[in-house]
């Protein structure tokens, strides 16, 4: 019975480093921008094999030789848009090896391939299956989480694209800001920052705004800028177009978000004339032809 579990395959099996020299193995988590294992090798194991921390995981007696073919089939699963979607990457199908002492032994190129696997946050899954047999596949998942290296903010509105329109003295709608890694990855920002808004029409025009309010969800996952209020008696300063520029950036600038907008003077409060008219100016049967408001 025992030499007949021996020639029946059973389950795949990945080597470890201690398994096999100058082998990385396959992390559970990893962080985007880390460098994949050069190769992943794999196995075969017979039904009398009993643990992966066997003593005897590379004794030729535990790792059953076949001519069938192993086929690695790689998916992704992303860490925002649907996380649910398994996106195909990559497939291989390879022919059992030798390396001269071990028989059955089954080799997959990864980092020299794809070097650059690891840099898109979220799951990805490895599975591992023997063709024309009835040998368990082997399903290997490394969760990707973003790197701690922040690349830039953004706005997460879907009015991004559409210029904001506001009056001097009314509050903007509510602002979503995200934080993203050097790898374009969404992240959660580090810590609550100090934020900083002000309006740019043009090198001399600057408008600060000082009141607003920011809050940092729960999560750490986005930011929010509300009860934004922009007043300014320098409005004249960008006629006739208003057209500017909206910034919202951290205390030293390195991180910013910029919002086309236009901004619009605000309610009638008073009218003025353009040029004083003196008393003594204004005699009987005099008629002013021209008053500038």
């Amino acid at each position: 019975m025992d030499k007949r579990l021996h020639k029946s395959p059973s389950t795949i099996d990945l080597l470890s480093p201690k398994e096999c020299e100058e082998l990385e193995e396959l992390p559970v988590i990893a962080t985007a921008g880390q460098v994949p294992p050069k190769e992943v090798v794999a196995v075969v194991r017979p039904s009398n094999y009993v643990s992966k921390h066997d003593s005897r995981a590379l004794d030729q007696r535990f790792i059953f030789k076949c001519n069938a073919d192993m086929i690695l089939e790689l998916k992704h699963t992303g860490q925002m848009k649907d996380p649910q979607k398994l996106n195909h990457v990559y497939t291989k199908r390879v022919s059992p090896s030798s390396d001269h002492v071990i028989h059955g032994i089954y080799v997959f190129p990864i980092g020299s391939k794809f070097p650059c696997l690891f840099r898109e946050a979220g799951v990805y899954t490895f599975s591992f299956s023997l063709t024309d047999s009835s040998c368990k596949p082997f399903v290997k998942r490394v969760k990707v989480k973003a790197s701690s290296e922040i690349g830039k903010w953004a706005l997460l509105n879907d009015e991004q694209s559409q210029p904001f329109s506001v009056s001097v003295g009314s509050t903007l709608s509510p602002l979503s800001i995200a934080c993203y890694d050097i790898y374009d990855n969404r992240a959660p920002f580090p810590s609550n920052p100090e934020v900083v808004v002000k309006l740019e029409a043009d090198e001399d025009s600057v408008f600060h705004v000082r009141k607003f309010k920011s809050n940092l969800s729960t999560s750490n996952l986005f930011l929010k800028i509300e009860d934004l209020l922009i007043e300014s008696n320098d409005l004249d300063k960008i006629r006739p177009g208003y057209k500017a520029t909206l910034v919202i950036s951290n205390s030293d600038g390195k991180f910013s978000v910029s919002i086309p907008c236009h901004v619009t003077p605000g309610c009638l409060n008073h009218v003025k004339a353009q040029q004083a008219i003196l008393a003594d100016q204004l005699l009987p049967g005099c008629i002013v032809k021209e008053l500038e408001l």
